[in-house]
């Protein structure tokens, strides 16, 4: 077995095995949470590797409305002025940790033929 027909099989059971643990997620009565947010984030990466690009922006784009949610939530709790500093450290933790969740579905616009539409909102805030 060559090198590229490995490379293929590990990507359709790394595909398989994300997409059931996603749909195990999926069918529970919850909403979307951090913990969502690894294995949408590696579907994508499969789903690009494998030339689906249109797949890894819906997965990208539901990433990081979750990482929006929880950046949202997480502040409104830092209201006051007393706590204005705690919410500039949140946004700039929440801003890093995405980075690179942004630069990949990005990339997939640019691959999509649309550079220039943005990665939602990213001011988190």
């Amino acid at each position: 077995m060559g090198l590229t027909e490995e490379a293929s099989r590990t990507e359709r059971y790394a595909e398989l095995a994300l997409c059931r643990a996603l749909a195990a997620r999926d069918s529970e009565a919850r909403p979307d949470n951090v913990g969502d947010i690894s294995l949408l984030t590696g579907l994508a990466q499969v789903s690009v590797a494998r030339g689906r690009l249109a797949a890894a922006e819906q997965l990208y784009r539901r990433a990081l409305a979750i990482y929006e949610q929880v950046a949202q939530n997480q502040i409104a709790r830092l209201n006051g002025p007393e706590t204005a500093r705690g919410r500039e450290r949140m946004r700039a933790v929440l801003a890093s940790s995405t980075g690179s969740v942004r630069r990949e579905y990005a990339a997939v616009l640019r691959a999509l033929g649309r550079p220039g539409e943005t990665t939602l909102r990213g001011d988190f805030g």
